[in-house]
């Protein structure tokens, strides 16, 4: 047992040098579960770390706390109050359908809870972050763990942060774990939070920074100019990693229940423009390809695709787009196919009735486009590929898909789509 607490604490304290490392959370939790602490190896797999253990092994000379839960007496709290946007509600489900009625497990889901929507406010608050986690701390060293990212709770223990930069007023942190590189991630997690402060009553001009780590892609840049942020006052968190503001302020973290109706239409407001009211316009079929992404390709694309323009599929590359193009097209789309992928991030701009058909691989079902598909009262299909696993150097989420083009043409069919 000795052994296992020794590479126990050194992976602990490996975690308070380089917080946010899922690596390093990963081989910890296999320790954990050769040592048969199990429940903690699963917190671990789960990218965290069990609190207790941070107690134990942890080479801190700092006083912290970590917060789980934001409970409704926390608002008399002197290091945070917080201000209520929207209520939790539990959104149901309605079935997918596939080629057969017996659904793929993870399918079975009823229905989704949405938790309650916030903006936190937090004086002489901090922010942390790096690519892969970050972390909101109270005044009193106390990390926030609903308002923070990734393997994050070993950061409110660390001795080996950046130096804080001090920032003067009113400071909204977004940096999140994926937050700006993923498109998903961008559009469905990020954009949204930018609702919440006009809904508690903040004008840009009320706000001194915001914090973003990393927006620099093109997607990023257009929607902070469409939403008219000035860049003067972003605050990059790869540059700047660690801050402590005047007033810190969090909207709320997406999580589940993505894709609400009123994300989507907040998210139209601001890609769709002129669209979102009107029909008019021809409707098309697309399949939108994976073929320049560096994993989820299909295998076969040249017979898939061979099947889908009999029966008038356009195939599409959504990489070359701009957000508001692809968001026109989609609106535009009176059917959709596609590989499991951000390109389907998009179907938020369909109109309701708009099929889909969402192809996976066997190692990785991903039902978010399935829920999202739910909020905005789409027509959700799903394909499962083969077992085609000649990528082993891959993991399960990026492996190529082969498509059985006879399943496929007789899901077309399910689907009415002759």
């Amino acid at each position: 047992m000795d052994t296992y607490n020794k590479e126990i604490e050194h992976y602990i304290n490996a975690l308070l040098i380089k917080p946010g490392i899922d690596k390093i959370c990963y081989e910890l939790g296999k320790i954990l579960e050769q040592s048969g602490q199990i429940e903690d190896a699963q917190i671990c797999y789960q990218r965290n770390v069990p609190v207790h253990l941070i107690e134990q092994y942890a080479q801190s000379n700092k006083s912290w706390t970590i917060l789980d839960t934001l409970s409704e007496n926390s608002n008399s709290d002197r290091d945070f109050r917080y201000e209520m946007v929207y209520l939790g509600e539990e959104l149901p489900l309605l079935p997918a359908k596939g080629l057969s009625k017996n659904l793929h497990p993870n399918f079975q889901k009823t229905n989704v809870l949405a938790k309650d929507m916030l903006v936190y406010f937090l004086p002489n608050g901090r922010g942390w972050a790096n690519k892969n986690a970050s972390a909101v701390l109270t005044q009193s060293n106390c990390l926030l763990q609903t308002l923070s990212t990734g393997v994050c709770n070993t950061v409110a223990a660390s001795n080996h942060l950046p130096n804080v930069h001090q920032l003067e007023g009113n400071v909204v942190f977004l940096s999140s774990r994926w937050g700006s590189r993923a498109y998903f991630h961008w559009i469905i997690d990020v954009l949204p939070r930018f609702q919440l402060l006009r809904k508690v009553g903040f004008c840009w001009d009320d706000i001194s920074y915001f914090v973003l780590h990393n927006p620099t892609t093109t997607f990023n840049q257009e929607a902070l100019k469409i939403l008219e942020i000035p860049p003067e006052k972003i605050i990059d968190s790869s540059d700047i990693p660690h801050i402590q503001a005047e007033q810190l302020i969090v909207p709320s973290i997406i999580g589940e229940g993505r894709g609400q109706d009123r994300d989507v239409q907040f998210l139209r407001q601001i890609f769709l423009k002129d669209l979102q009211d009107s029909h008019q316009g021809k409707r098309e079929n697309i399949y939108i390809s994976r073929k320049y992404a560096s994993r989820r390709r299909i295998a076969n694309e040249e017979e898939v695709v061979n099947l889908l323009k009999k029966y008038g599929f356009r195939q599409v590359f959504l990489e070359s787009m701009s957000v508001m193009e692809q968001a026109s097209l989609l609106y535009h789309a009176k059917n959709i196919v596609s590989p499991h992928g951000a390109g389907l991030t998009n179907i938020i701009f369909s109109q309701p009735g708009t099929k889909l058909i969402e192809i996976f691989s066997p190692y990785y079902v991903n039902t978010v486009y399935w829920q999202i598909s739910n909020h905005c009262r789409l027509d959700y299909y799903y394909l499962i590929g083969e077992d085609f696993d000649n990528q082993d150097d891959k993991k399960h989420g990026a492996k190529d898909i082969l498509v059985d083009i006879d399943s496929l043409h007789s899901l077309l069919k399910i689907a009415n789509l002759t």
